[in-house]
């Protein structure tokens, strides 16, 4: 049920706050809170979609045998992507590396691309996707991720021992091996979970520890702009008329607003969790109620996703829910601008463009 009385609370905090600059800040604070996230939000995220990667290609498999009814293999998809939306805003570092981003989700997908090549591909049956296990892995990445894998579960006639099936199948495996290779290289201990907190290391390009900071709170001003953009402005279009659902992220299998919530609950952790994360470094830096404003603004408009309609479809055309959708859009914007505004220059940090930043 939307919580208006919160809606109305985030929309009138929702201005600028004055703020102090760094407050003598030390590499060792940035340290603290780069390894913590490193090791407390990145890698236990990346742990559990390669966990959630496990379970969605054994069921796949049981599912091609007949061992398991098409609703489990749907609930497993569910399961993968909530895991995915946990971590989707993390795209440095591993997930730029061999297009892992776009190969777990190749989306925005304007040109239908995955919709072309799939297509082709269940009439003209290509045997060396199903029967050879790097051959997905070479093939286009609009075919190799949760988008394709979405349309086989939730849009065509799928059933256990058709091509269509194995084709499934083998996405599924392809996902848990790019999700394992992920869990790996996040791990603590690994090159690049280290290198966000050790100076200088040669493994990542941040030679100080507040520069790693400062791509960690890109991420977040990134992904903020993504759901205000991507996931709800342009698919809600310029009025209930104009709308354009289809647009939306993952509509087929009615979960939009499910990836938003997702989203933003995964922000929140990333801005506050743990032991205050940056949050904290802005307490340290004589920021407090900076701190608290945004971080009530993140929470917020997660709890408020959390209770709208599962389809966009629904919340872009019932004008009782398209107007405060928008306005947590706005919020949402606000605290985008908030974090380059007041919280960079808080800390001390400068933010580089962002990685999509020329789409």
């Amino acid at each position: 049920m939307l919580d208006r009385r919160l809606l109305l609370a985030l929309m009138a905090c929702a201005t600028a706050l004055p703020f102090r600059s760094a407050r003598a800040l030390e590499m060792a604070n940035f340290v603290a809170v780069n390894q913590k996230i490193a090791q407390q939000h990145i890698a236990t995220r990346h742990a559990t979609f390669a966990a959630s990667c496990s379970g969605l290609s054994i069921t796949l498999v049981a599912f091609t045998a007949g061992r398991a009814e098409l609703y489990a293999a749907r609930q497993s998809f569910h399961a993968a992507m909530d895991a995915w939306q946990a971590v989707q805003h993390i795209r440095f570092g591993p997930s730029q590396i061999d297009a892992r981003q776009f190969r777990v989700q190749f989306w925005p997908d304007s040109r239908n691309r995955i919709g072309r090549q799939l297509g082709e591909i269940l009439i003209s049956e290509r045997e060396d996707l199903i029967s050879k296990p790097d051959a997905l892995a070479q093939a286009s990445i609009a075919i190799q991720g949760l988008p394709a894998l979405e349309r086989l579960l939730f849009e065509i006639d799928i059933a256990p021992g058709e091509y269509a099936g194995m084709l499934a199948a083998a996405i599924g495996d392809n996902l848990l091996r790019i999700a394992q290779d992920l869990e790996a290289e996040w791990a603590p201990g690994s090159a690049w979970s280290q290198g966000l907190y050790e100076p200088g290391s040669s493994s990542v390009a941040y030679p100080a520890p507040s520069q790693a900071s400062a791509a960690l709170l890109l991420s977040l001003v990134t992904q903020l702009n993504v759901i205000a953009s991507a996931k709800l402005r342009e698919p809600m279009g310029q009025s209930a008329e104009r709308a354009r659902p289809r647009l939306s992220e993952s509509w087929r299998s009615e979960r939009s607003i499910r990836n938003i919530a997702i989203n933003l609950d995964a922000l929140s952790d990333l801005f506050s969790g743990g032991d205050g994360h940056f949050a904290n470094l802005l307490i340290q830096s004589g920021n407090e109620t900076l701190a608290a404003d945004l971080q009530e603004r993140l929470r917020g408009c997660a709890q408020i996703m959390q209770g709208m309609p599962a389809s966009l479809e629904v919340l872009a055309t019932d004008l009782s829910l398209r107007i405060p959708a928008l306005d947590v859009a706005d919020v949402i914007d606000i605290s985008r601008q908030a974090v380059e505004q007041q919280v960079a220059p808080a800390l001390g940090l400068t933010l580089g463009f962002n990685s999509l930043d020329g789409d």
